[in-house]
């Protein structure tokens, strides 16, 4: 009940800063993320996000076929499809588009701490004719 009888689709663009916090959260936790609120879970993978209602148990919106390459700089929005599943998502996205920014700059690393998981610079040395490892 509520729920469309088909869902609506369109373009949107989602901001670079979200795209990106999203992007690198979701490399760090394995490629995969999910991420609780206090009525809705939004799950995070490379090729969608989608965001369900706990109190509905239904889907509420969807991201699919970002396009990243498009963009000239990382801070340049990212195209991508919108798909709206349930005409209550309407009345909430800016909510639901707050509470995941807040949470994704908690997944950030902070800047006072160094990222253990830094990742390894491999330069390639010619004498040797093998890569060498350097720590940043």
């Amino acid at each position: 009940m509520g729920q469309l009888a088909q869902p609506s689709t369109r373009q949107c663009l989602v901001p670079g800063d979200c795209y990106n916090m999203a992007r690198l959260a979701r490399l760090r936790a394995g490629g995969y993320l999910e991420i609780g609120m206090a009525d809705n879970v939004v799950f995070l993978s490379a090729s969608n996000w989608r965001c369900r209602s706990r109190k509905l148990g239904e889907d509420l919106l969807g991201w699919t076929d970002f396009r990243s390459s498009n963009r000239l700089g990382l801070r340049d929005p990212v195209e991508c499809t919108l798909t709206v599943h349930h005409p209550f998502s309407r009345t909430i996205i800016h909510q639901i588009y707050d509470s995941l920014m807040a949470r994704l700059r908690q997944e950030q690393p902070r800047v006072d701490e160094p990222d253990t998981r830094a990742l390894l610079i491999l330069p390639f040395h010619r004498d040797r004719g093998r890569a060498g490892r350097l720590h940043r």
